[in-house]
């Protein structure tokens, strides 16, 4: 696990050796898969308001509710990751001839996923939305940064590629989880 956060930390710093190691081993799919779960249950925990004023309100009903949000957002982060991944792999690597496999540029992305961890301060009013946002717009330049090292196109390119996956992850599936879980604190 240590090295997981270690790995994620570089990659959160936009360090390209980073993604090409994932990317080129394999088994590197725990520690993208670990990254993206860990980041969905921190954007989980500061929807349901662990942190906050929302913390010390606990009774079974409400804690059977944070249960099944967390689940909710876990999935449908998972989802997106995959779904991010494969739409940049079909712009990127098909329409646009970049090189690099759909595996490949899951585990980049996945690495990439380590900002979304701000989520966990959502709660908080003054700082917790917009860290949320400034976190959400760092996967994306982490998403542009993994594609750049898989696919070997230009960065323009990258961006066409990893820009509409994002919108998709981002306006499509995190509202559907926010209308249906409902930010609470």
């Amino acid at each position: 696990m240590k090295n997981m956060i270690i790995l994620a930390l570089r990659a959160a710093m936009l360090r390209r050796d980073s993604f090409q190691q994932v990317a080129d081993d394999p088994d590197e799919i725990l520690k993208s898969f670990g990254t993206v779960l860990m980041a969905s249950m921190l954007f989980g925990l500061g929807l349901v308001g662990v942190v906050g004023e929302g913390a010390a309100d606990l009774d079974t009903n409400t804690l059977f509710d944070r249960l099944i949000s967390l689940w909710l957002v876990a999935i449908t982060t998972l989802l997106g990751w995959v779904m991010w991944s494969a739409s940049t792999h079909v712009l990127g690597g098909k329409f646009l001839r970049g090189g690099g496999e759909f595996r490949e540029l899951l585990r980049a992305q996945g690495i990439g996923y380590g900002p979304l961890a701000l989520a966990v301060l959502l709660p908080l009013a003054t700082v917790g939305p917009p860290l949320f946002f400034v976190g959400v717009f760092w996967v994306l330049v982490t998403g542009v940064v993994s594609a750049h090292e898989v696919q070997d196109n230009d960065w323009f390119s990258n961006v066409l590629s990893t820009l509409p996956g994002w919108a998709i992850f981002v306006f499509g599936l995190l509202v559907i989880t926010l209308s249906s879980v409902g930010v609470q604190g």
